[in-house]
C-alpha cells in the first residue's frame, strides 16, 4: 500500500533555475493521515480547484487497488445536489455514498459505528488496527473509506465536532480518512494541510510558505466518469452470478479442526467469501431479523457450512426450534 500520493509539484522559492527546484509533491493517506484543504483565505475560484484536487486524488486512490476496496462518503454543507459528480457512477455499484448535507449528525454516527465495530473485530482477533491484521492475512481485510468534507469554515454544533474529532483520532486504525475542505478542526492526529492563498497558490504545512505548490492537471471530467464507470462495472462483475449452496462447500468435505475455532462461510460479498467465526473470543451469534428477511436460511447455510467442513469427531449440532418445530425436521432423522 503506497504511503503516500501525489497531487502536485513543488516549487521553491528564489531557486535558481534548474530543475531542482520543482519536485513532485505527495501526500500521507491511506493507513497514515488525513488531509486538509483550507481556501477561506483564497477568492472564489478557490473552490473549484479544491474540487479538482479531491476527484484528482480520488480517481487515483480507486484506480489502485481492486475494485471495492476504496469506497468515498461525501458531505457538501452547501450543496443540495450530489458534489464531485463525475464520480456518480460509483454510487450504483455502492462505492460512493453522498449524505445529506443538513443533516452531518447522521453521517457521523455511521462512520463513529463503522470504527467501533471495526475496532472490536481487530481487538479480538488480537490485533491494534486494520493495517496490521491485513498485513498478517496477507489481503486488505477491510475496505478503506475516505469522507470527503466540504464546509464553509465554520465548525459544526459542538456534539457533531466532538464525534468529527472522535473519528479523526481512531478513523486511521479502522481503515477510515477524512479529507476536509474548509471544515475547521483541531485534534491531536496525523494531518497534512494544503492552503490555499489570496494569490491564487497553494502551500503545504509540511514544506511551509517559502515552497509553492502547484497543483497536477485536473483530470478531464469525461476520463473521470469513465474510470468511476469500469470500476462500478468491475465491482458488479465480480460479485458475478447468484450464488448457491454448492458455492459454500469445501472442496473436501469433513477435513477441518476444531479444537481452535469453528469457521461456517455463510455469503458472499463483493465476490470475496464471508465466514462466520465461532471461538474463544466469540463462542456465540446473535441472528436477528423481521419474519421474511432470511434468517432460517442463514442457519440453513450456517449449519451446511460446518457440517461440510467438520467431521462427527469434531463438532455436535444440538438443533431447538421453539417456533414452529419444523425448521430443523430435514436436519434430524424421524418421519416429521
Amino acid at each position: 500500500v503506497p504511503r503516500i500520493w501525489r497531487v502536485a509539484t513543488a516549487v521553491v522559492d528564489h531557486a535558481p533555475a534548474t530543475g531542482d527546484r520543482e519536485f513532485p509533491f505527495a501526500v500521507p493517506l491511506l493507513d497514515e493521515a488525513h488531509l486538509r484543504l483550507s481556501s477561506a483565505s483564497a477568492g472564489a475560484g478557490a473552490r473549484s480547484a479544491v474540487d479538482a484536487l479531491v476527484e484528482t486524488l480520488l480517481v487515483r486512490l480507486l484506480s489502485a487497488f481492486a475494485p471495492g476496496l476504496v469506497r468515498v462518503h461525501v458531505w457538501d454543507i452547501g450543496r443540495l445536489t450530489a458534489p464531485l459528480p463525475n464520480l456518480y457512477p460509483l454510487a450504483e455499484a455502492g462505492l460512493l455514498t453522498v449524505h445529506d448535507p443538513t443533516r452531518p449528525e447522521d453521517m457521523l454516527a455511521e462512520l463513529v459505528g463503522h470504527v467501533r465495530r471495526v475496532h472490536a473485530n481487530t481487538m479480538r482477533a488480537g490485533h491494534t488496527s486494520v493495517r496490521e491484521a491485513s498485513a498478517q492475512a496477507g489481503r486488505r481485510i477491510e475496505p478503506w473509506r475516505i469522507v470527503v468534507l466540504f464546509g464553509n469554515n465554520e465548525a459544526l454544533a459542538d456534539n457533531q465536532q466532538r464525534e468529527l474529532q472522535w473519528l479523526a483520532r481512531n478513523g486511521l486504525y479502522a481503515g477510515v480518512h477524512l479529507i476536509l475542505a474548509d471544515v475547521p478542526l483541531s485534534v491531536n492526529t496525523a494531518i497534512e494541510t494544503i492552503t490555499f492563498d489570496a494569490a491564487g497558490r497553494a502551500h503545504s504545512g509540511v514544506l511551509g510558505p517559502s515552497v509553492a505548490i502547484r497543483l497536477d492537471p485536473a483530470i478531464p471530467a469525461a476520463e473521470v466518469r469513465g474510470a468511476a464507470t469500469a470500476i462500478a462495472d468491475e465491482v458488479r462483475r465480480r460479485r458475478g452470478r447468484p450464488r448457491t449452496f454448492g458455492d459454500l462447500l469445501p472442496a473436501e468435505l469433513g477435513a477441518e479442526r476444531s479444537d481452535v475455532e469453528l469457521r461456517a462461510p455463510v455469503g458472499f460479498a463483493d465476490g470475496e467469501l464471508v465466514e462466520l467465526v465461532i471461538g474463544d473470543a466469540t463462542p456465540h451469534a446473535l441472528i436477528a431479523g423481521p419474519s421474511g428477511s432470511g434468517k432460517t436460511n442463514f442457519l440453513y447455510a450456517m449449519l451446511g457450512g460446518l457440517s461440510a467442513r467438520y467431521a462427527p469427531a469434531e463438532l455436535e449440532l444440538y438443533l431447538l426450534d421453539f417456533k414452529e418445530g419444523v425448521s430443523f425436521a430435514t436436519l434430524a432423522p424421524g418421519t416429521r
